[in-house]
């Protein structure tokens, strides 16, 4: 936990006239080493500990809750049993992440957080988003704006008609936290659900949650960088957008910085600062991809590169070369297959 108290966009980390308040190490099942941990005195309150959940100590319980159920650290084990302990009958109901907390996490107690389904062929793409209420529609005009790229692109693992395909999809989840940030300055980017993806990614680099925000306070919108002023910024898991003067160029500012979450840099498309294109492409998503691990299209440092991704699941059997595939769109994959079949009709 940390406050930046001189609002200098970064935090001291000196540990007897610094900014952060408490540092907390965990076992990759969720247990403190108390030897590596430390809080500042006086005493801080806060409870959202292990992957950002909330710790409950009532009459000494020490339980984590995830939304869905409560965990305990102390045994590695879920007090309930999984929702969807259907899709992974070869496995207790109660185990934590799969029993593999260093390739997977449990992001609310009910299954392990981009999901790949070989059987099926698809790779779905997840994020959570806080907002507070009053940004609560534009949030949810992106989530469409994501959940409309459904069918658009294909991931192609081969070559012609032998090729294998998964359609990529996006997933955003939208929960909604007008509390107050902790952070005594009380500038409006400066909310609950930021502190909330802040120390999330402070204690889990796996964790999924965002904010999004609409703020007309920001420093970066003060000033000129380079002769032009800013109208959005993103920090791998935070998103601010000028609120006031933008009119529907807002909209795409919120598209493209929450591009910057999964992991795309200034690329193309919506991606590309000067184009002022509202359509995602292809090397874009490859950006998103190449973060797991998949395809070869690197990140090209700008934006992107601050955010992290894993795995949350895989399904079925990998086939070969699975990790040097090819992101494009299902129409150009369309147009390639009928040709590769063509030509193998002709030379049959």
């Amino acid at each position: 936990m940390f406050v930046d108290e001189n609002e200098d966009g970064w935090v001291d980390p000196d540990p007897v006239n610094g900014e952060v308040l408490q540092e907390t190490h965990f076992y990759p099942f969720g247990l403190t080493m108390a030897d590596a941990s430390s809080t500042a005195a006086p005493a801080v309150s806060n409870n959202y500990l292990f992957t950002g959940k909330e710790y409950q100590n009532e009459y000494g319980i020490g339980w984590i809750d995830f939304g869905a159920r409560m965990y305990d650290a102390s045994i590695a084990r879920w007090n309930g049993v999984d929702a969807l302990t259907e899709e992974y009958t070869v496995q207790s109901p109660y185990l934590y992440a799969g029993n593999n907390p260093i390739l997977f996490v449990d992001f609310d107690g009910r299954d392990y957080g981009v999901e790949i389904n070989h059987k099926d062929g698809t790779i779905s793409i997840y994020a959570t988003y806080i907002v507070n209420s009053e940004d609560e529609n534009e949030m949810n005009e992106i989530k469409k704006f994501w959940e409309r790229q459904d069918d658009k692109f294909v991931y192609v693992v081969g070559e012609g008609a032998d090729a294998i395909t998964y359609n990529i999809s996006f997933r955003i989840d939208v929960q909604v936290n007008d509390n107050k940030s902790s952070n005594p300055s009380q500038k409006d980017y400066f909310t609950a659900g930021y502190d909330r993806a802040q120390l999330g990614h402070d204690t889990d680099s796996k964790n999924e949650l965002n904010s999004f925000v609409l703020s007309d306070e920001h420093p970066l919108f003060q000033k000129k960088t380079n002769g032009e002023t800013k109208n959005g910024t993103s920090g791998g898991y935070s998103v601010v957008v000028r609120k006031s003067g933008m009119g529907a160029k807002r909209l795409r500012r919120g598209k493209h910085e929450t591009g910057h979450n999964f992991g795309m840099g200034h690329r193309s498309g919506l991606m590309n600062e000067s184009s002022g294109s509202s359509m995602l492409d292809p090397s874009n998503v490859g950006e998103t991809l190449y973060g797991i691990g998949l395809g070869s299209v690197k990140n090209i440092g700008s934006g992107g590169d601050n955010a992290t991704n894993h795995i949350r699941s895989e399904k079925g059997i990998r086939p070969n070369n699975f990790h040097s595939g090819t992101v494009m769109t299902k129409k150009r994959y369309e147009k390639k297959k009928n040709r590769a079949i063509k030509k193998r009709r002709k030379k049959n």
